[in-house]
């Protein structure tokens, strides 16, 4: 798993705090590393020491969203929030 190099990250007895989530993954190995090349995604790529940042073989790009369904996925959510929107407009008008 990768991870930028904003989030901290501290090893603990019970997994490894990255930011305030806990992974509890006993597989999960941190490195630090100075930069990430561009082009590396998260969850496409693995880290070795040895081999330095490799595509991950166990990736499945066909679980990514295609932009046709990011779109409608975005149009939904659009549409959700301007229907929470007019929900609180009509709470505050009824005060």
């Amino acid at each position: 798993m990768l991870f930028m190099q904003s989030n901290s990250v501290e090893i603990l007895e019970e997994g490894i705090k990255i930011g305030v989530a806990i992974c509890l993954d006993s597989d999960l190995v941190a490195y630090e590393v100075s930069s990430i090349p561009a082009g590396v995604k998260l969850r496409s790529y693995c880290y070795a020491t040895a081999d330095g940042f490799y595509e991950n073989p166990d990736y499945n790009r066909e679980l990514d969203p295609t932009v046709e369904e990011l779109k409608a996925e975005l149009a939904m959510q659009k549409a959700s929030n301007e229907d929470l929107i007019l929900m609180v407009a009509e709470i505050v008008a009824a005060q």
